[in-house]
């Protein structure tokens, strides 16, 4: 006979006629193992439900047409597993250790292969004339040896496969050990990485507060510095210094909160809109909150701007002012935060 342990479950092929058979406690309200045998189609398969203790624990249902229950007599579906429990598979309530101790709620399918083999679902449809094939599948795969001596090579990724137009099944979906998550990559490098576009019908919430893209930059250039279009070389920026300089192009952020473009080790993250901090220096007038700022003679650093008179009219010139300063810095060299709205 052959048997397939889930959990506690015992399921094996025996060659057996039979009606339908159930299982509960005795009077004294002692679980005891009862045996249910059920023929299908000259396939009859043996169902003993075990409990924590490995006795009877629930009733089962297993009729040789309908629905089947394990653990309830009244399931609502094709096959109804029931098992209440208290257990959760947490990192608080289980420490993951290497070993499967799976709560008794849980369903186990289990690839005994040794060396790390996927473990895997698949749920197939019918064609109009009843030719079964795979829909989609739902598994594991190990990314590493699954070596008894080292833990940490007993690690597996979980993707999702769906079958396309063509028949064939692609991978669609994939969460590695490291817990990034790809859509249309099997090898996400980012919490979420995404191969393709995204369309988002609500609102995408950053907890920084900038916009930048990446940009090739002539040399490492520190967080908050302000940079300026590099005449030298087309799509470039530099470190600015020179005063209300109009090739005024962003400054380097540290985190911003939308980046676009690819990285590259010979580009920044140039920012040019939203709120970011900035070098400034107020040796050439103390910065007061609102102040309008541009770039200074001090490389990579903005002043206070001043404006002037033009036709009786107070104005700052166009083309030079990298932002408005939300911080105020009264003398010295410092930081800043700023609302970068270059114009």
């Amino acid at each position: 006979m052959r048997t397939l342990l889930m959990n506690g479950w015992s399921v094996g092929g025996v060659y057996r006629r039979g009606a339908e058979r159930r299982y509960s406690p005795d009077r004294k309200g002692t679980a005891m193992l009862r045996t249910l045998s059920v023929c299908t189609l000259g396939f009859a398969i043996c169902l003993g439900l075990l409990g924590p203790h490995r006795v009877a624990s629930a009733q089962n249902v297993f009729p040789t047409t309908g629905q089947v229950g394990i653990g309830t007599t009244s399931p609502g579906s094709a096959l109804e597993v029931l098992m209440p429990s208290h257990n959760y598979w947490t990192s608080v309530s289980h420490s993951w250790s290497g070993i499967l101790n799976p709560p008794p709620q849980s369903f186990t399918i289990t690839n005994s292969l040794p060396g790390g083999w996927d473990p895997v679902m698949v749920w197939r449809m019918a064609t109009s004339t009843g030719t079964l094939k795979p829909a989609f599948a739902l598994g594991a795969v190990g990314t590493a040896s699954w070596t008894d001596s080292n833990t940490a090579s007993q690690v597996a990724d979980v993707y999702l496969i769906s079958r396309d137009s063509a028949g064939v099944l692609q991978e669609r979906l994939r969460v590695t050990s490291t817990g990034n998550i790809g859509i249309g990559t099997t090898v996400p490098v980012a919490q979420l990485h995404v191969a393709g576009s995204v369309q988002v019908d609500g609102n995408i919430a950053a907890k920084y507060q900038d916009v930048a893209e990446w940009v090739k930059s002539d040399a490492v250039l520190p967080t908050a510095t302000v940079v300026s279009i590099d005449p030298r070389e087309q799509d470039r920026v530099r470190i600015s210094a020179e005063a209300y300089d109009t090739r005024v192009a962003g400054v380097v952020s540290s985190r911003p909160g939308l980046l676009l473009g690819e990285a590259g080790e010979d580009k920044a993250k140039v920012a040019h809109s939203g709120r970011v901090r900035v070098k400034v220096d107020a040796r050439y007038g103390p910065i007061a909150t609102g102040d309008l700022l541009v770039t200074s003679p001090t490389p990579g650093h903005a002043m206070r701007s001043e404006p002037v008179n033009v036709g009786g009219a107070a104005m700052h010139r166009p083309g030079t002012l990298i932002g408005k300063a939300l911080e105020p810095l009264n003398e010295g060299v410092g930081e800043v935060l700023i609302l970068l709205t270059l114009q």
